[in-house]
């Protein structure tokens, strides 16, 4: 009897294709006895599969160092080994053996592989050989097999459940069911879990009972999904998820683990990527399982080159419900429309954001169109992935006939512009009903006229609602129209629900205080050199600065690279939401009062916005629970309305106090080193 020791990695997907290596050892060398050293979770996995004859439980998680508490009594007549840390070299040395195979690696060089191994595949093997005669992750590292088994070409397992132990868990859902795996250990492989709700409510108007499941790193999918009419089951044994998983008609999710279990159980499967590597990862029968990815990327991301883009969240529900019935031969119900009318400004545009993502809510399983003339809200508009599709329109040109009828029908449109262009378009569309505002450029007559119901001018009379409540509040009166119970006071942006774009940007050597010096009118702007002091006080407490400059501010770039700071120009919003993200350590976002501070704060960033003329007031929508990490700093003198009173709010913006600004700098700062998330 050949005893072999089998060392996997620690991450469940790549371990899950990993185990068709068992079974070509044990063809390979029949009869023999495997034994698994792997950490909790693969040492679970693994347990339930025939081809392996014991498991021996290694101390660690999927990251972080892995130890051997206890050598083992036996010899083993050989060791295959995947781990490339290096304390996977301890464990290899703890395990008596005859024979040892690894891999050169990063952390471990040819002279310890030559004390450490009998054989092994070096850096330049893989390199030159390896990596160009196969493309699929399986077989690249079956290199290890093809030591001894220089013909095996590796490949997924494929499970049964005769050769894959199952249980089902209790409360199993009747009848057919479709079954959702939302999470996943990255969150640029997150895909948003209000879309995955509004497949699930697709599928119950289908005939499918919706299912999830979730594991113990999922908190927020789980927090969403607590308050949904849907069977969740919550941390499953991999024994009874293989279970699960073998009941399911048709398993979607994202790029994760359970997905690959689910793939190798041949039930079919619909894998939802961004720029992960569907290309080297995805090794499946592509009549069975499916790869949807944006439209940005290519067949499986073939061609995503050096493009690092959260884009997962742009996939449309459209697009994966083409696939659902292509599987499954099945009709569903069609979705919805919506056309949403946007603000030109880009400020306007983000403060009512969260009225899309209501829409999507509540007209679920839909798409939102969005429509409007600016170039900028549109691009703006394009990184919110509630947006299945955002048109831009040129306000001196009528829609033709055939335009219209390219748009097709909408089940409502909502208008949240005030000219009367606006108005003629929304006639235009084909629609069941239209929702907007009255104004001076749409009068009562007219709303009427056109609109099913509309929020009249007289609603401003209210001065609590007009001077004293976030806009985002007042906007959403446009949604109670149809969703009376719907209330939003202030914006945030959820994960995967913008898209950032990584490509070429180097993470900073030392936290970075960005300054962002926009301004839509010079009575928002405080002045450059009072910007360049904080920097100046930034760089002697130990913090990069980096200005934000847009178009309108081009000038400026000199002035502040001759002080010595860094200066990024006119970046694409995708950009801009990147380079705020916590990843590059931004400890905060200090700025003139523009859409660029609005995006940073509903992203989350810490932010100090300098705001006069008593906006604040309305123009800060980021709520009591946000003041904390968003701070506006105004002139002494604000208060609700006083620009209707003041006799020069040219100059309100000047009475903004440096030392204020500086101050509000610091707390942030000291929270942020102290508190939920390092600088």
């Amino acid at each position: 009897m050949t005893r072999i020791a089998y060392i996997p990695l620690t991450p469940l997907g790549d371990s899950i294709l990993l185990m068709g290596e068992l079974v070509e050892l044990h063809r390979l060398y029949d009869p023999c006895e495997i034994t698994v050293f792997a950490i909790p979770l693969i040492a679970e996995l693994y347990s339930n599969f025939s081809f392996c004859d014991r498991v021996v439980t290694l101390a660690g998680g999927i990251h972080g160092k892995v130890t051997l508490e206890r050598a083992p009594d036996e010899t083993y007549d050989m060791v295959f080994n995947h781990g490339y840390e290096p304390w996977y070299d301890e464990i290899i040395r703890k395990i008596p053996h005859r024979r040892a195979y690894g891999m050169e690696e990063l952390y471990r060089d040819a002279a310890t592989c030559r004390k450490l191994f009998d054989e092994w595949v070096s850096l330049e093997h893989w390199e030159n050989i390896t990596k160009k005669k196969y493309t699929l992750v399986p077989q690249q590292m079956s290199e290890l097999i093809r030591l001894v088994s220089p013909n095996y070409q590796g490949g997924p397992v494929r499970l049964t459940t005769d050769n894959y132990s199952v249980s089902m868990p209790d409360d199993m859902p009747d009848g057919k069911f479709i079954l959702f795996l939302p999470g996943t250990s990255a969150g640029f492989k997150h895909y948003p879990t209000k879309k995955f709700l509004a497949l699930a409510k697709l599928c119950r108007l289908s005939g499918f009972e919706p299912v999830f499941a979730v594991g113990p790193q999922d908190d927020s999918e789980r927090a969403e999904l607590s308050h949904t009419p849907y069977k969740t089951f919550v941390s499953l044994p991999l024994r009874k998820l293989a279970g699960l998983i073998s009941r399911a008609a048709l398993v979607i999710g994202n790029d994760s683990g359970p997905m690959h279990l689910a793939a190798s159980f041949d039930v079919p499967t619909i894998h939802l990527f961004s720029f992960s590597g569907a290309q080297t990862w995805f090794c499946y029968d592509e009549n069975q399982h499916r790869v949807i990815m944006p439209d940005c990327g290519t067949r499986m991301g073939l061609n995503c080159g050096e493009c690092v883009r959260t884009c997962i969240g742009s996939i449309r529900i459209r697009d994966i419900v083409s696939v659902m019935e292509s599987l499954l031969r099945h009709r569903f119900e069609p979705l919805r429309r919506v056309a949403y009318f946007a603000q030109d400004h880009i400020g306007d545009v983000l403060v009512w954001a969260n009225q899309i993502e209501a829409l999507f809510d509540f007209y679920a399983p839909c798409e939102v169109l969005a429509f409007t003339p600016s170039r900028l809200a549109s691009e703006c508009l394009s990184g919110f992935v509630y947006c299945d599709r955002v048109i831009t329109y040129d306000q001196s040109v009528a829609w033709t006939e055939k335009q219209v009828s390219e748009y097709g029908h909408f089940d409502a449109v909502f208008n949240t512009r005030y000219d009367c262009d606006s108005l003629r378009r929304v006639v235009a569309l084909s629609h069941d009903s239209a929702y907007g505002f009255e104004n001076v450029e749409i009068p009562e007559s007219d709303c009427r006229a056109h609109y099913d119901a509309y929020l009249p001018l007289s609603m401003w009379d209210d001065f609590h609602l007009r001077r004293e409540c976030s806009v985002t509040a007042q906007g959403a009166r446009l949604i109670k129209l149809v969703w009376p119970e719907y209330d939003c006071d202030h914006v945030e942006l959820g994960e995967s629900t913008y898209i950032h774009d990584f490509s070429r940007l180097s993470v900073p050597s030392a936290g970075r205080i960005v300054f962002v010096l926009g301004a839509s009118d010079k009575g928002k702007h405080w002045g450059t050199e009072k910007f360049l002091d904080l920097a100046q006080a930034a760089r002697k407490r130990g913090f990069e600065s980096l200005f934000l400059l847009g178009p309108q501010e081009t000038a400026l770039s000199g002035q502040i690279e001759t002080a010595g700071f860094h200066v990024a120009l006119n970046l694409p919003f995708a950009r801009i939401a990147a380079l705020l993200s916590k990843g590059q350590r931004t400890a905060c976002v200090v700025g003139n009062d523009t859409g660029v501070m609005h995006l940073a704060a509903m992203l989350g960033v810490p932010t100090v916005t300098l705001i006069p003329n008593g906006a604040n007031f309305t123009w800060f929508p980021y709520g009591a629970d946000g003041r904390a990490r968003h701070v506006c700093c105004t002139p002494p003198c604000a208060r609700p309305a006083c620009s209707l009173r003041c006799p020069d709010v040219s100059t309100c913006v000047s009475k903004i106090r440096t030392e204020d600004v500086e101050t509000a700098i610091q707390n942030l700062i000291n929270v942020e080193l102290k508190g939920d998330r390092p600088c």
